[in-house]
Formats: C-alpha cells, structure tokens, sequence
C-alpha cells in the first residue's frame, strides 16, 4: 500500500498548496517521483499566484517530542509536507513549504525551538552532525526553475539564524557566492569526521570564517549550513 498512500498524500499536497491551505506535520517523507507530481500540479495554476518554496530543516536529534516541538512553531500560513527520523543517526528533518516570507520566519522559530531541546556538545549517532541544526536547504516550487527566489529565502534564513540565534553559518549551493557545494563546504568544516573528532563540541574561534554569524563555536548550538538548490 506504500505507493498508494504516497501517490495520494502528494496529490492533496499540490492541491493544497494551490489553493495556500495550510496544515500541520504529516508523519512520512514524500518520494522524488511524487514530489514531481506535486510540482507539475502547482504550476498548472496561474503565474499570477504567488511564489511557493520548499525548505528542509535537519536536526540532529530523532526524538518525537522534539519535533512535536518545532512542529509548534510552524507559523499558520506555512505547511509542513513532512517529517523524517532515524534513530540510528540521531537525526530527523522537517520539511516546510509556503511562501518565501512566510517560511522564513517559520524556518527560524522551528531551528530556535530545536535549539531549545537539543544540545549538540552531547548529541550522539552514527551520521556526521556539525551542530544541534545543521542544515537547512531551499528549493524553489512555484516557479520550480526560479532559483532565485530560494537564494533570497535561503539568505534571509542565514542573517537571521546568525542575527537572532547566534549560529554561525555557512552557505552552499546556489546561495553561496562561488557556488561552493555541499560537500565541498561539508568537508572543509570536517563533516565527516565530525562524530568522531568531536571538534566542533569545544568552544573555539572557527578556522574556517563563516558567511555570517560569530566566528566562535558554541558547542551546544554548533554551526548549519544553509544553501539553495534545485528540487
């Protein structure tokens, strides 16, 4: 029935999307094919309508509670199209979609409540993690070829998470200057080492000078990467 109840969840997902009718989390992760049937649906509406991004916030904690807890924050004009966990790796993500202000501002409540809860000096697990939330990256969904419209979001979510919660932060993709890539920026903040060296859970000045934000670590908040890229 898998298939099944995927198709289904991302056809009420496109519509409403297109309609701007907004819900709380959903439990499961859509898949690429269904994603695509959401996008095609979305853009069959009128280019008047207003622009639609997607945004992806991993946290690196799988616990219920916590992201029952970012799910709190999610402001009522966004929509949350999912959630994910690993227990194994110790992390989860929460997908929000909505229009570019508004997922800014819920992008931001949702990291400052995981902060909350998760203290990244004594996270745990077998996947690499650089801070309580490490990642944060935009797509654009309507249009789906706008990449422009995510660097903007995905820039604004960078000052603020800087601004407002003190977390240095590194951008990627298509809103990075030179369009460092993930991995490439990944690798120079030792990412894959990271849950072994455990590097970045000491307070000290960064080697590597972030985008924005302070150049010392806090070892409970970590560092995040903040990109933008194609669906």
């Amino acid at each position: 029935l898998g298939p099944h109840i995927h198709h289904l969840r991302l056809h009420l997902l496109a519509t409403a999307l297109s309609r701007s009718i907004f819900s709380r989390p959903s439990s499961s992760y859509p898949s690429s094919k269904v994603a695509t049937m959401a996008l095609n649906r979305v853009e069959s509406h009128d280019e008047e309508e207003p622009p639609l991004v997607v945004s992806n916030v991993y946290v690196s904690d799988h616990s219920k509670k916590v992201l029952d807890y970012m799910g709190e924050h999610v402001g009522d004009d966004s929509f949350v199209v999912s959630t994910f966990t690993d227990v194994e790796y110790n992390r989860a993500s929460m997908c929000i979609s909505g229009t570019p202000t508004a997922v800014v501002n819920s992008v931001v409540k949702v990291v400052a409540a995981a902060l909350e809860k998760v203290d990244y000096s004594e996270h745990s697990g077998t996947h690499p993690a650089i801070g309580a939330v490490d990642h944060v990256n935009v797509h654009p969904l309507r249009p789906s070829k706008d990449l422009k419209i995510a660097v903007e979001v995905a820039e604004s979510i960078a000052e603020r998470l800087a601004s407002d919660l003190k977390i240095p932060v590194y951008l990627y993709g298509a809103a990075h200057p030179q369009g460092k890539g993930l991995a490439k920026g990944r690798r120079e903040l030792g990412y894959f080492t990271s849950h072994k060296s455990q590097t970045l859970k000491k307070k000290a000045e960064l080697k590597v000078i972030p985008d924005a934000g302070p150049r010392t670590n806090d070892p409970k908040k970590g560092v995040a990467m903040v990109g933008a890229c194609p669906w």
